[in-house]
Formats: C-alpha cells, sequence, structure tokens
C-alpha cells in the first residue's frame, strides 16, 4: 500500500498515470545517457587533469630551483622588477558548454611589449626566471580551469545519478504499482457489473 499514490482507480487516472509513466521511462533513459556521457568526458577531463597537474608541478620546482639557486645574486630591486614585469598579464574568463555545463575556460594573455623595458639593465639568470614566471602563468591557467571543470562535472554526476535513482526506484515503481491496483480494482468493478446485469435479467424473466 505504501509503494502506490493515493489515487481513486478511474480510467481517467489510469489514462493520466499510463502517460506519466511513459515520460518516466523516457526521462530515465535520457538522464542514463546523459550520466554515461558526463562519465566518459569527466574520465577524459580527469585524465587531462592528471597529466597538467604534472607538467605544472615539474614547471613550478623548475622555477623555484631556478629562483633559489639565483636568489643570492639578486638584490631587492631586482625581484621588484621581475614581478613588476607582469603588469602586462591578464586572464580572460570565457565559457565552454559541456552537455549544456558552462564550465569556464581561462585565457592568459601576456603584453609582451610592456614587459620588454623590464628586461633592460638586467642580468641573464633574471631574465631566465622572469621568462620561466612568464611560460609558467598559462600552464598555471590551464591547470585550474581543468581543476574547475572536473569539479563541476562530478558535481552534475552525483545529482543526475540522484535523479536517475528517484525515477528509477521511487517514481517508476510508484507508478507501475498504482496502475496495477487500478486495473485490477477496474476489472473488480466491470466484473460486479456484469453480475448485477444477469442477476436483473434473471430477476425480469
Amino acid at each position: 500500500m505504501g509503494d502506490r499514490l493515493n489515487v481513486n482507480p478511474t480510467r481517467i487516472q489510469l489514462k493520466t498515470l499510463s502517460h506519466r509513466l511513459q515520460v518516466a521511462r523516457r526521462g530515465h533513459k535520457m538522464l542514463k545517457d546523459k550520466n554515461d556521457e558526463l562519465i566518459r568526458n569527466f574520465t577524459s577531463l580527469a585524465k587531462n587533469c592528471k597529466r597538467q597537474r604534472k607538467k605544472v608541478e615539474k614547471e613550478f620546482l623548475e622555477l623555484i630551483r631556478e629562483y633559489m639557486l639565483n636568489r643570492a645574486y639578486l638584490s631587492d630591486r631586482d625581484i621588484e622588477r621581475l614581478f613588476l614585469g607582469f603588469r602586462g598579464c591578464g586572464f580572460k574568463l570565457k565559457t565552454k558548454n559541456i552537455l549544456n555545463i558552462l564550465t569556464p575556460h581561462i585565457e592568459c594573455q601576456i603584453d609582451n611589449e610592456s614587459n620588454s623595458d623590464c628586461f633592460v639593465d638586467r642580468n641573464i639568470q633574471l631574465d631566465k626566471i622572469a621568462l620561466k614566471l612568464r611560460n609558467f602563468m598559462p600552464v598555471l591557467c590551464k591547470q585550474a580551469e581543468l581543476e574547475k571543470s572536473v569539479f563541476m562535472l562530478s558535481r552534475e554526476i552525483e545529482r543526475n545519478k540522484r535523479r536517475v535513482n528517484a525515477l528509477e526506484f521511487l517514481m517508476i515503481p510508484r507508478l507501475e504499482e498504482t496502475i496495477k491496483y487500478i486495473k485490477f480494482k477496474l476489472e473488480e468493478q466491470d466484473r460486479s457489473s456484469r453480475i448485477r446485469l444477469i442477476k436483473f435479467k434473471d430477476s425480469v424473466r
């Protein structure tokens, strides 16, 4: 009793619930297909993210190593000019559509002309560090983009899975049970009507 809907067993309700069941089954199939596609995209992004993370870690360690090796030869003024050299560094945030999920797309824009003056009268090692740092920024942006996209897809997979489970284990079984109950009641009413009709005919005779 608790697994079916509380409705009156009428033919109108039977027709309405039969339509709802068809819609629920179609929706369930569409959501399952979407979930499979989401998982496929998630797996691909996660692999890319893992590869990109290794690249980020490798380049970051090289950058830190280069900086630490030459830190003793750099003055505070040199360090200041090193980071001032990125005043021409900007970020443009766009979006990519993955199965109606707007994931981020980050473009790192570095204006080389605005940075050129920062390489004047500077030692070669500082130029080398600055170049590594400049090349590292787009790599870091790509990693941030992938990390966020993976997170957003994982959340959508969880939400979509809950919808699939709600339809598969709750809504569809309840509709099926209710339709079965209504059909049984209608058949019972038909039998009672026929019996009453037969008795009426017999009494008339």
